[in-house]
């Protein structure tokens, strides 16, 4: 259970770090809502 609970944990984390990075780009450059749009 412990094993599982850090794996969820750093998957997490890992998740809230590309969301954030995600935002700032968004922010950054105008064109990436083409980009986000095609990569989704």
């Amino acid at each position: 259970d412990r094993i599982w609970a850090r794996k969820l944990f750093g998957f997490s984390i890992i998740a809230i770090t590309a969301l954030s990075v995600m935002m700032s780009v968004d922010f950054m450059v105008p064109d990436s809502h083409t980009l986000l749009a095609a990569v989704w």
